[in-house]
């Protein structure tokens, strides 16, 4: 682990020169690493570093590590390179070289893992280990912390009522209790995202649907912080709870929220432009990974994973084909799909499941598959059937949409020229209900990693 010292780099000479000091601490690094990881950082943390705004940083003020090959263990199957800076690991996916670099990077599922105690080596590839027991908030030393370990059993609780006040004090050892008064800060919560049925607080959804100071072809010019308001932290895990955090010595209330990639505070107390916060939960994965050496546990407690459920084809012929289906039954599993994927196993295929009927069309971004699309109706009719045309990793992209042949409720995307080889044809049925029964299992992971948008 080549992790930078936290004193060597002076907190002065970062606001007086970021881009020169942002520079000096990959001094190991290539200059195109440098130029990916600098403008990156630049964009959101320059006008912080540089005193030009009042805000919390979306990084932090320096890397943590030097830059990362795919040979680190601390950086999984997919990724070229990665930095892990206080709050985030910045990384950037294999093959995304000759300007494909996205000027908003990924950052990994950090806090998910921390969670979950299950470390991602790559799509379908995982080690489980203990849950991180590291204080979320506040000072690490305090023995009344809230740790990561702690939340795990909040991410099935049911969200909050749309607008309902935040009034919830979570307590160190995850029991709950309602305290009116909290209702003072006038917290409600906020969009539900239906990807894991938690509502985001009122105070984070307007953090990360602001406005304000960026770095942008060396200026500071007025834009969206996060185009995409989820993209640096992925969905909610839990709904937002109040806890009393030590900080400084000082015991202190704050609202947490933790996301995939990052966790979210807001501090009544702290002055305005740095009441909400990211905490540093890539400084908080490298401590956890490092307790373990980056190596499994010994005897792993993560169950196995249960088979993928079937489908039966039923031909004008006769015949009953079957094959196995990945399940994309939320907006993050389908919009993520079969993306980044080089292959897929000869009778296995990705059922994407909506709740009514729609007529929209998939397009290739990110497919470098060759796919047949089975068009399916409510009923289980096949009404039919499209090829998508493949990309080419590493290439240039120019997406094109593939569109039904009329409304549908399912869609099946398996290898080119399967259906045809097992005579299925439009008008034949297929019977999902083994799939439907066992909900979404489709891992969206790797598009958090490598991102949606086309490289």
């Amino acid at each position: 682990m080549t992790r930078v010292a936290r004193g060597l780099l002076n907190c002065l000479a970062l606001l007086l020169a970021p881009a020169a000091i942002l520079s000096s601490s990959f001094a190991s690094a290539g200059e195109q690493d440098l130029e990916h990881f600098e403008r990156a950082w630049s964009r959101l943390d320059r006008p912080v570093a540089s005193l030009h705004v009042e805000r919390t940083w979306v990084w932090g003020p320096e890397p943590i590590t030097g830059v990362l090959g795919p040979d680190s263990d601390l950086v999984p199957a997919g990724i070229e390179r990665a930095v892990y800076y206080d709050k985030a690991r910045m990384h950037f996916p294999a093959g995304a070289g000759d300007g494909q670099f996205a000027d908003v990077p990924a950052n990994g599922r950090l806090v998910a893992e921390m969670i979950s105690g299950s470390v991602q080596l790559a799509v379908r590839q995982f080690t489980q280990h203990q849950p991180a027991a590291i204080n979320v908030v506040g000072d690490a030393s305090d023995p009344d912390g809230i740790t990561y370990a702690a939340l795990a059993e909040l991410r099935t609780a049911e969200p909050f009522d749309e607008d309902a006040p935040l009034v919830t004090l979570l307590r160190p050892d995850g029991s709950t209790a309602i305290v009116d008064s909290l209702a003072d800060h006038e917290v409600t919560a906020s969009v539900l995202d239906g990807a894991t049925n938690h509502r985001i607080a009122s105070v984070f959804w307007e953090f990360l649907t602001s406005t304000g100071p960026v770095w942008a072809d060396g200026n500071f010019v007025e834009e969206p912080l996060f185009p995409d308001p989820l993209a640096l932290t992925g969905s909610p895990l839990t709904e937002a709870y109040w806890v009393e955090a030590q900080v400084g010595g000082v015991r202190d209330l704050v609202l947490l929220q933790c996301f995939e990639s990052r966790c979210m505070t807001f501090t009544p107390s702290n002055p305005e432009a740095w009441q909400v916060e990211f905490n540093n939960a890539g400084a908080h994965y490298l401590d956890w990974r490092e307790s373990f050496g980056g190596l499994p546990d010994p005897e792993p407690t993560a169950p196995e994973e249960p088979p993928l459920p079937k489908a039966t084809f039923h031909t004008a012929a006769g015949t009953t084909p079957t094959m196995t289906l990945e399940v994309a039954a939320t907006r993050a599993s389908r919009q993520c799909g079969l993306m980044h994927r080089t292959e897929l196993p000869a009778d296995q295929g990705m059922l994407f499941v909506y709740e009514e009927d729609t007529i929209g069309g998939f397009w290739n971004c990110n497919t470098f598959i060759p796919l047949t699309l089975a068009w399916i109706d409510a009923d289980g009719t096949i009404i039919g059937l499209s090829d998508m045309d493949h990309q080419t990793p590493g290439q240039p992209q120019i997406p094109v949409s593939t569109y039904p042949p009329g409304p549908y409720r399912f869609v099946i995307e398996a290898n080119r020229g399967w259906f045809a080889e097992h005579g299925v044809v439009p008008g034949d049925r297929v019977d999902l209900s083994d799939a439907l029964a066992r909900g979404d299992t489709s891992p969206n992971s790797l598009c958090l990693q490598l991102g949606l948008d086309c490289r």
